[in-house]
């Protein structure tokens, strides 16, 4: 059920650049999200799963995706009340990195190795206009695995928290997201995602 392989092959793409800060180094933009599901009847898996910010049980799926919007790599489920650096950092022999490589998140990835963050605010701090434009970039390029996030989620199977057994939860996760990855990078008509301009500025070489 992972794509680990997947990444070897769009994550180095060589238009898979940004601008600025992002035009070298920075390859993948990763972020969790919940997906809703019946409460189980297993007082301990429902402990697992009961995450107080949604105010449900969930599951979590983690996604990478890279400057293109293409989806290059996947994991999951995982339990919710799992944090997301956790997760990250429980499957990095997943997603190995470059010497030279960095992915880039939201705050709760600052304790990960190779992940660059988003400036977080101090108590008794003010950011520096540097911050707030280094934040502000950040924010602009990171909508992008937001924006997939809403196509792997608008499925109508994920409108109501799912009630099938865990295999099957496996199996549709594992379709929908292939079939997401498919609409994104062959830009079917409804998808905005192959708007996003590549760059070719970065290390590795310009396909033959």
């Amino acid at each position: 059920m992972r794509w680990t392989k997947y990444i070897t092959m769009t994550g180095f793409h060589y238009e898979n650049h940004g601008t600025g800060i992002f035009a070298k180094y920075i390859t993948t933009f990763i972020d969790t999200a919940p997906i809703f599901v019946q409460q189980p009847d297993d007082i301990q898996l429902a402990r697992l799963l009961f995450q107080p910010k949604y105010g449900s049980h969930v599951y979590k799926i983690q996604v990478a995706v890279n400057f293109l919007g293409w989806i290059v790599y996947y994991s999951g489920p995982h339990f919710g009340t799992e944090a997301d650096n956790t997760i990250f950092e429980d499957t990095m022999y997943e997603h190995p990195m470059r010497s030279w490589e960095f992915w880039c998140g939201d705050g709760i990835y600052n304790s990960c190795y190779g992940v660059l963050t988003r400036y977080i605010l101090q108590a008794g701090q003010v950011f520096t206009r540097m911050q707030v434009a280094v934040n502000a970039w950040i924010g602009h390029y990171r909508q992008r695995v937001e924006h997939v996030m809403h196509t792997i989620k608008a499925h109508n199977m994920w409108r109501m928290p799912f009630r099938g057994s865990y295999p099957i939860l496996q199996a549709c996760l594992h379709l929908t997201i292939h079939m997401s990855a498919a609409k994104i990078k062959h830009a079917w008509a409804d998808e905005a995602f192959h708007k996003y301009p590549g760059f070719h500025t970065g290390p590795w070489p310009r396909a033959p």
